[in-house]
């Protein structure tokens, strides 16, 4: 996982090793400059499971996301 307290040279390891497509923000998607993005949802209609009022409160950017690889 990288933090925000962690110094840049582990996330650019970390995100190096980890060949990400890219990351998404508070200033949302912001894709790398190699490798073979793919789109969340290819048609313009939602997938039937997002019509469901949504059980808990969607995160904001106060909220920590860790991701494991």
């Amino acid at each position: 996982p990288v933090d925000a307290d962690d110094p840049q040279e582990r996330a650019d390891l970390v995100f190096r090793e980890a060949r990400i497509a890219g990351m998404i923000t508070d200033a949302g998607y912001l894709p790398a400059d190699t490798g073979d993005a793919r789109e969340l949802f290819a048609s313009a209609t939602p997938h039937p499971s997002t019509s469901a009022v949504p059980v808990v409160a969607p995160p904001t950017v106060e909220d920590d996301a860790w991701i494991i690889f």
